[in-house]
């Protein structure tokens, strides 16, 4: 699964996990080509790869945003 096996593998780190520090991500992937490209078998391959392995991929946990202050506090 992309990134998870590089990590597992020591190919990438976490960075700052050591100080426990936590730098979530949000996972985003773009494909960028002119359209005229679009039906070229490599480009139509990318993106199927990109969207099996997104689908494959356990969604990251996600934290609670913070609640605003009320108004006036701050």
């Amino acid at each position: 699964m992309m990134v998870r096996d590089d990590l597992a593998a020591g190919r990438l780190i976490h960075p700052f996990a050591d100080k426990g520090l936590d730098c979530p991500l949000t996972q985003a992937y773009y494909v960028v080509y002119r359209p005229e490209c679009a039906a070229l078998p490599k480009v139509k391959a990318l993106r199927q790869w990109l969207h099996d392995e997104a689908r494959a991929t356990p969604a990251a946990p996600t934290r609670p945003t913070p609640a605003a202050p009320p108004p006036g506090s701050g």
